[in-house]
């Protein structure tokens, strides 16, 4: 019987200059570069956070509220954003029937998002203060919380993934 030999690797890998160079064998028809330096390339910068202004036109105290809201958006995105500098929002499917996804998130749906932010964020400071501030602040804020995830998944998350939608 003859004995049996693997086939030859697909690949070849190098170093050179401190680096690996990974060659595909079976592309033997490609033109062979000359060896030259291997120049490092240049790569394409994280961008940055978008400037958000302090002020928008034709907005009196709303320019200061839409920042504020700009900067939770941008906290809620985690940094995440797209070759434009857009944030990516990500969602979830305890809250969004079509989760997880990822959304672009434009300037309009950014001012959008942070109003809605900001409501969500006033409403619970409200509560807290409801809470400590009265004795029977409690009873309404557990009311109100029990309410609120009794219809959670029949009425809410339908309701924010139409919501989402339009973002």
């Amino acid at each position: 019987m003859a004995e049996m030999k693997p086939p030859p690797p697909r690949y070849r890998i190098v170093e050179r200059n401190g680096r690996l160079i990974v060659t595909d064998t079976w592309q033997e028809a490609r033109p062979v570069l000359p060896d030259q330096p291997i120049t490092p390339m240049a790569g394409t910068p994280k961008p940055s956070l978008p400037a958000i202004s302090t002020a928008m036109p034709g907005a009196g105290a709303g320019g200061l509220l839409d920042s504020a809201g700009a900067r939770l958006v941008f906290a809620l995105c985690a940094g995440a954003t797209d070759s434009a500098g857009n944030p990516i929002l990500t969602t979830a499917n305890f809250y969004d029937v079509e989760g997880p996804r990822e959304i672009p998130l434009g300037p309009a749906s950014v001012k959008r998002l942070g109003r809605w932010l900001l409501a969500l964020v006033s409403a619970l400071l409200a509560m807290a203060v409801l809470l400590y501030a009265t004795s029977w602040g409690f009873v309404i804020v557990f009311v109100l919380a029990g309410m609120t995830a009794s219809s959670a998944n029949t009425t809410a998350r339908p309701a924010i993934t139409r919501w989402l939608d339009r973002l």
